[in-house]
């Protein structure tokens, strides 16, 4: 719905960062399968600290120019980069195991080499989204932007960083959560990142962050109008050729029965035609809700 607004394609990116954030076992699925798969996933998953930078520095609202310049540029000039460039590398590396690991093991070598540095950059990444909002909350003016952000703050950290400190002490430890912790405290911790996109719907949706609400109301009441013409179509068509098949093969000559065949196909046809008349009347009326303003709802 705001295809022209670069935090609503970072919220996609955030959002399908956390949905891939675990591997799908896709070693076992077809060549150009799982390359496909795992071009997807390592892709999501290494654009994800990328996302959280930059949803960090333009939700709501960018920054103002003369607040952070310092912090901004560098965040985008130079973090952001160095993640793309990482995020790159990893892609190749992981599909190149895949496939055929001497074409990719001097690049595999070349970052091995460099240890956990990339992952501490993608965790200042990921970090700097916390440190953005928690700036703009402090500094905005509007009340209103202040109680999204804060709402936004609250909601996020409590979500991630249980997760994170895991994570971290298993980095140092040089082991997997599940090997490192118990079962039930990994649990517990990954099952409080739903609050996070949770904590999202309800600041863009219910706080109006992204002013979409009314848009999102009109989208639902589309979808259903709109569905429920499709499945009184489909049942009303299949009730009409129900009984114009069941009167046809019922006693008869043949000419009735070609009549009661004849008759069930043209009503077919002005069912579909009233269907979709009736879909360009709601077509027009939604249309002309999306002049109104807000207030008018």
């Amino acid at each position: 719905m705001r295809p022209r607004d670069i935090s609503a394609w970072l919220l996609i990116g955030v959002l399908l960062g956390l949905c891939n954030l675990f591997a799908a076992g896709t070693e076992s699925w077809g060549r150009w399968v799982r390359d496909l798969a795992e071009f997807y996933r390592d892709g999501c998953n290494g654009a994800w600290p990328l996302c959280m930078l930059l949803f960090g520095l333009y939700f709501p609202q960018p920054f103002p120019h003369n607040r952070a310049q310092g912090w901004v540029r560098l965040a985008k000039y130079v973090l952001a980069p160095v993640v793309i460039v990482d995020a790159v590398v990893s892609i190749a590396i992981r599909i190149g195991e895949i496939e055929r690991y001497a074409t990719v093991s001097r690049l595999a070598t070349l970052r091995d080499r460099l240890g956990t540095v990339p992952f501490w950059l993608g965790l200042i990444a990921i970090g700097s989204f916390f440190a953005s909002i928690s700036f703009k909350s402090r500094t905005a003016v509007s009340p209103d932007a202040k109680r999204r952000l804060r709402l936004l703050y609250v909601g996020t950290t409590v979500s991630m960083t249980p997760t994170f400190i895991l994570i971290v002490i298993a980095q140092i430890k040089g082991g997997e959560l599940e090997q490192v912790f118990p079962k039930w405290l990994v649990l517990a911790s990954l099952t409080l990142l739903l609050l996070f996109p949770i904590t999202l719907a309800y600041v863009i949706v219910v706080q109006r962050a992204l002013d979409v609400r009314v848009v999102i109301r009109q989208g639902l009441q589309y979808a259903l109008a709109t569905g429920a013409i499709r499945v009184l179509q489909v049942a009303l068509t299949a009730g009409v050729l129900f009984m114009a098949i069941n009167l046809a093969s019922s006693h008869g000559s043949r000419a009735q029965k070609m009549s009661m065949i004849a008759l069930g196909i043209f009503l077919v046809l002005m069912l579909r035609r009233e269907a979709v008349r009736l879909r360009k009347w709601i077509d027009h009326r939604f249309s002309s809700a999306t002049h109104t303003t807000p207030s008018e709802f």
